[in-house]
């Protein structure tokens, strides 16, 4: 074991790397036995491990050198860990130096003492010795990158005095280097810029599909627990008649509803493939509209919503698919039947405008909020999209209504005056 205050031997130094400052990691504890199993767990580490027996010893310490990272027992005699990192701070060696706190116990009074003091973390003894090495190397990656700025820094500063100098020689060339540099701050600008957008965007992304494929196993798992649920029931082979019928009911209504998933997911994957194909032809408007709000009226009686159709003499045709139409127009009704409580009305309008085929569909549900609405036809996007959510699905429906409504050369929309004013969603197709 090395003697207190000695550095602890690191086997893993480079021979013949690159002289550079090593981080420095200072345990303080009064027990011998714990410090030399810290220095063993740190073994390895890119660091110089530094010991001291107390408080006293670990202030010495620290008017050597500074230190990445500080190991501090909170229960030592004398002075204790909490005295000591107090000291600690009021020395400019160790003002920024990380602070992690060894202790048996750590309850709310002195964690807020701790943070207080600048402590950044608690290490529970006993101590998880992966734990341990983890956090250590993540301040001492930190402290590397401190460093690597600092030095990065001073040659930015040297660059910049050895250019003032150049330009104070002569007046002509002063005018070109001050033209460049303010043309290389505006760029550096907009690439900070882009790169700050461009990485919220891409966290959001993550967050969004961490998100949906988190609904989607819950929406999958729901039909399968009722489907197996009463299979094992009929199998028993003692239920009545009646039960067996609504048994039976029970697990097409959940096959179907899963088929309808599957189907979503499918239709997703072939829009990001771009594989979706379509299956052109004639269209009659009024056909796509009619056999939408036929497929559609028993989820709405079933909720007790009323569908009010207002069918305007269109006798254009339109070209395109006619089944994925009618799923665009059988999306738009669904989510009209999710979000429309029961007693509610939906008004589907068909009707021509100029030279387009104008769809619309119209609830009295529950709005959509103005912060939402710009997002409401995006893929993982649902304004609630927590598995405790009142609605299940995977909102996947409305996305592939604006790639289908694309695809044909239209346009979709969605209107709102607020959470609880209602939604009105308007399709427009193209005329043959």
């Amino acid at each position: 074991m090395s003697p207190v205050g000695d550095a602890y031997p690191d086997r893993c130094a480079q021979p013949g790397a690159a002289a550079s400052p090593r981080p420095r990691i200072l345990i303080v504890d009064d027990l011998p036995e714990k410090r030399l199993a810290y220095g063993a767990i740190l073994e390895g580490l890119e660091a110089e491990v530094v010991m001291a027996g107390s408080g006293e010893e670990a202030l010495k310490r620290v008017l050597e050198g500074e230190f990445a990272l500080i190991l501090l027992d909170v229960n030592m005699p004398g002075m204790d860990g909490l005295e000591t990192a107090e000291l600690l701070r009021q020395h400019r060696n160790a003002r920024h130096s990380p602070i992690i706190l060894v202790t048996a116990y750590a309850d709310d009074v002195q964690s807020a003492r701790g943070y207080e003091l600048g402590v950044v973390d608690y290490i529970q003894v006993p101590v998880v010795a992966p734990v341990m090495r983890a956090k250590v190397g993540v301040f001492l990656d930190l402290f590397a990158t401190r460093a690597a700025l600092a030095r990065a820094n001073r040659d930015l500063e040297s660059r910049v005095a050895e250019r003032t100098a150049e330009l104070l020689r002569s007046n002509e060339r002063l005018q070109a280097e001050i033209e460049e540099r303010l043309r290389a701050e505006n760029e550096r600008e907009e690439l900070l810029a882009r790169e700050r957008l461009l990485r919220g965007q891409a966290e959001e992304l993550s967050r969004l599909k961490d998100e949906f494929l988190a609904t989607m196993s819950h929406e999958l798992r729901t039909p399968l627990n009722a489907i197996f649920g009463w299979i094992t029931l009929l199998r028993t082979r003692r239920l009545d008649e009646a039960t067996q019928a609504r048994a039976l009911e029970t697990i097409e209504r959940n096959a179907r509803a899963q088929k309808r998933l599957i189907e979503d997911l499918l239709d997703v994957s072939r829009i990001v493939t771009g594989k979706m194909a379509l299956e052109l032809g004639d269209v009659a408007p009024r056909r796509i509209v009619e056999g939408a709000i036929a497929t559609m009226q028993p989820a709405a009686r079933a909720k007790e919503v009323s569908i009010v159709p207002a069918l305007g003499e269109v006798t254009a045709v339109v070209r395109g698919d006619f089944a994925r139409l009618q799923q665009v127009v059988c999306n738009l009704l669904s989510n009209a039947v999710k979000f429309t409580p029961p007693g509610g009305r939906i008004d589907v309008e068909l009707a021509m405008i100029a030279d387009q085929v104008q769809i619309s569909v119209a609830d009295t549900g529950q709005g959509i909020k103005p912060e939402f609405l710009p997002h409401v036809f995006e893929r993982f996007r649902q304004e609630d999209g927590s598995i405790r959510r009142r609605h299940g699905g995977l909102g996947l429906g409305l996305a592939i209504v604006r790639h289908l409504v694309d695809l044909h050369c239209g346009t979709v929309e969605a209107r709102s005056e607020g959470e609880g004013r209602g939604a009105r969603f308007i399709v427009r197709l193209p005329i043959r």
